[in-house]
């Protein structure tokens, strides 16, 4: 984006004569889903005075508005066109004579280039300012120092040159095809030239800039910088010559004359050839039992559950803030303890056991060949629904929610909506996957319960609990409403559901009753008697509405739900995130201000615990790369390494294992219990990293901690995982596995089922 050096010369009196085109696309239709991936293209920082797209979305949009209003016209050819022509064509040469007016600009730094090309579907002329347009344009002209008059002709006229760029037909006009050494198409610049391309709906500018002043320049600078390179070559060389011949005398010299001195030895005394056989033997003895050693100690640290997830101490991006001091704690405690037992035992105070028992095992299978294959994804499947499909259908109506880890039962009587909702996606996803006609009907057997017993038409709402089939509370959590829609978009996706009537039903009641469109976000509760609760504003049943309008869309195709979900992950995942320092903050106020106090004694909260959530920002991450997979924006998949990274290095437990259930704003744990949907959730979010990034860090955390929960958390006997939580140390609580409104492996199931995204 250089002034030519052959037209463009400024001395006080002369012109400026802008090298470059503009042209549009011509024409293009509605792009549907790559409007965003265009939108995606474009970074903010490319939009900056220090970019050679500044000003070229101006121009479009002033274009834009005078299209619909006359009286708009001076914004465009002033405001924007010839603004646009002089700033990036009189500062770049000479940012010592125009002072602070363009002292931010540096358009030679960046460029910028459009991967996704719209399709060409017609033709059409596209008009300039037009022959009346002259006097006003060349006055204005003068405003802004572009005097030239062949420009102001170029621009007033109709913009009728065509030209083919690599097949596509582009219509514009050119202002340099009357210069020195004319230049009517951008085709004719080669590769030096620069495409600026501001984005939109239907059709957008183009904007190509000359380069070649920009080349002349750097050619100029090429040889200092060859001299310089040659000169460090030559030391590199003459370094690497020395190091060359140390190794060729450690290699060759040294071994000739160590042969040398054990012949001299040898003619001096020839007995001394037996003691010098026997100890090049014992030699090679010991080597090769020190390599013997050091592959069985390599073996066991890969056969080790935590050996992959182990890492140094590091200090974490500043963005995240400092990092975790409470991780090898364990490791200190125990070298304490060990110290002080051995102390003990010296004074004669501690008397050693003679023998002491073996801590009683877990049971537990061996460890498949491959936690990363369709074949043991598609099994877990398998075991998870197996334990369900035969205790937890009631016959008078819905599911049995409650269970001990032997599948008896327990509070029979009790619903919650949250686990009504997701045994019925739990039911539809592996009836779906396994093809099981039996699951399905399961399915839609709790589907029935929740619109039949759960619903009350006549307040158009959801009961959050019943007992004895009852509706019992009738408080409407946003939360919940997420599982009942993600419920009907199972339904639909696997078959049961016939059309779109019932997700679209009750996305209309999400609309009427908790959407903010001010905020970009639902509110959390309404009263049962319909007053809404403006004292409180949470993150977590926006992403669990995030995650269903993402299953909407899956099911029916809608972009509606796309897009809503799209609103949601840029408010919490980005915008809100910025407010907690890189991380998602759980709670807020009416005007989602981060609330720092919210159940600040209650860390431990099943729906509204205090503190980051390392489960949170990792389920966040899974819903950008979800929303990605549809609508590739950089942004996404960038934030989703950020959170799932992040939120890794402060929670993963070095000690035990696992990652933790929270952290505070000063990055020390808060809740260092474990809980099974933070592994199940991170074990998903791994997978779909893996695939969006292909970086094999992420297949090694995913191994990692699927080694974990197959030792601490699968039922290997029953099916399904063990527990709502455990200690930090991996010690169960109580024997509960299932539990109305906290766990009936969902998480786990669909964690299943997201991470066979790869493999599809």
């Amino acid at each position: 984006m250089k002034r030519s050096g052959l037209t463009n010369r400024h001395p006080a009196s002369s012109v400026i004569l802008p090298r470059y085109f503009i042209f549009f696309i011509v024409p293009v239709l509605a792009l549907g889903q790559n409007d965003a991936n265009i939108a995606g293209l474009i970074d903010m920082a490319e939009r900056l005075p220090t970019s050679s797209t500044y000003g070229a979305e101006e121009v479009l949009e002033a274009y834009k508005r005078a299209q619909l209003d006359a009286t708009q016209r001076s914004s465009y050819d002033k405001a924007a066109v010839l603004r646009t022509l002089y700033y990036h064509n009189w500062y770049t040469g000479q940012r010592s004579n125009c002072g602070s007016k363009c002292r931010m600009s540096n358009s030679d730094l960046q460029l910028f280039a459009l991967l996704l090309e719209p399709r060409l579907l017609g033709r059409v002329g596209i008009a300039g300012f037009g022959d009346g347009e002259q006097p006003r344009l060349r006055e204005r002209a003068l405003e802004v120092a572009l005097t030239p008059s062949e420009v102001v002709q170029k621009l007033a006229s109709n913009w009728t040159t065509e030209c083919d760029m690599k097949g596509k037909l582009i219509i514009g006009v050119s202002v340099l095809s009357s210069a020195d050494h004319p230049v009517p198409c951008p085709s004719d610049l080669r590769y030096q030239v620069e495409r600026v391309v501001p984005y939109t709906h239907s059709w957008f500018f183009v904007f190509y800039y000359d380069l070649r002043p920009f080349v002349q320049a750097e050619a100029c600078h090429f040889s200092p910088r060859a001299a310089f390179s040659i000169a460090t070559t030559a030391a590199s060389l003459a370094a690497a010559s020395e190091a060359s011949e140390k190794k060729q005398r450690a290699l060759v010299l040294a071994p000739v004359e160590k042969m040398m001195r054990k012949v001299e030895a040898i003619r001096s005394n020839p007995l001394a050839a037996t003691k010098l056989a026997d100890d090049e033997f014992q030699r090679e003895e010991r080597e090769r039992r020190k390599k013997a050693e050091q592959s069985k100690s390599r073996w066991k640290r890969l056969k080790d559950p935590a050996a992959l997830c182990r890492r140094p101490q590091r200090w974490l991006s500043s963005i995240f803030g400092h990092q975790q001091p409470q991780r090898n704690a364990c490791l200190t405690y125990a070298a304490y303890q060990l110290a002080r037992k051995n102390w003990l035992v010296s004074c004669g105070l501690f008397e050693t056991p003679v023998a002491m028992a073996e801590p009683a095992k877990k049971k537990s299978r061996t460890n498949p060949d491959n936690f990363f294959s369709k074949e043991f994804l598609t099994q877990h499947i398998r075991d998870i629904i197996g334990f369900y499909q035969p205790r937890a259908v009631d016959p008078s109506g819905g599911f049995f929610q409650s269970f001990y880890i032997d599948g008896r039962k327990f509070n029979p009587e009790f619903r919650q909506i949250v686990s009504s909702s997701r045994m019925v996606i739990n039911f539809m996803l592996a009836g779906k996957l396994l093809q099981d006609p039996k699951l399905l009907d399961i399915g839609r057997h709790g589907l029935e319960y929740i619109e039949k017993v759960h619903y009350n038409p006549a307040k158009q709402s959801y009961a959050f609990t019943v007992r004895n089939h009852k509706p019992e509370d009738m408080v409407e959590q946003a939360y919940g409403y997420a599982f009942i829609l993600a419920a009907h978009a199972a339904a639909r996706a696997a078959g049961v559901a016939k059309d779109n009537v019932e997700v679209g039903r009750v996305f209309d009641l999400l609309e009427r009753k908790f959407w903010l469109p001010d905020k970009g976000a639902y509110l959390d509760t309404i009263s049962a008697e319909g007053v809404v609760d403006n004292s409180y504003r949470g993150q977590n049943s926006n992403m669990h509405m995030c995650e269903a309008l993402i299953a909407a869309y899956e099911a029916t195709k809608e972009t509606r739900y796309l897009d809503r979900a799209e609103v949601l992950a840029e408010t919490f995942a980005a915008k809100l995130a910025a407010k907690g320092g890189g991380f998602v903050w759980e709670h807020y106020d009416v005007n989602f201000e981060i609330d720092w106090e919210y159940n600040k004694n209650d860390p431990t909260n099943i729906y509204r615990p205090w503190g980051f959530q390392p489960g949170h920002q990792i389920e966040w991450a899974k819903n950008l790369l979800n929303i990605y997979r549809h609508r590739p924006k950089f942004w996404m998949v960038n934030r989703a390494k950020e959170l799932f990274d992040g939120a890794w290095e402060l929670s993963w437990d070095d000690c035990h294992g696992g990652l933790v259930y929270g952290f505070g704003p000063d990055r020390k744990w808060c809740d260092s219990e474990k809980y099974f949907w933070v592994q199940g959730e991170s074990i998903a979010t791994a997978s779909l990293l893996y695939q969006a990034t292909k970086d094999p860090k992420y297949i090694e955390k995913y191994v990692c901690l699927w080694q974990y929960c197959w030792k601490h958390w699968v039922d290997h006997e029953h099916g399904g995982w063990l527990c709502f939580k455990m200690s930090r140390s991996n010690e169960r609580t109580n024997d509960e596995k299932a539990i109305a409104g906290g766990k009936c492996d969902y998480h786990t199931l669909v964690s299943c089922v997201e991470a066979l995204r790869p493999f599809q």
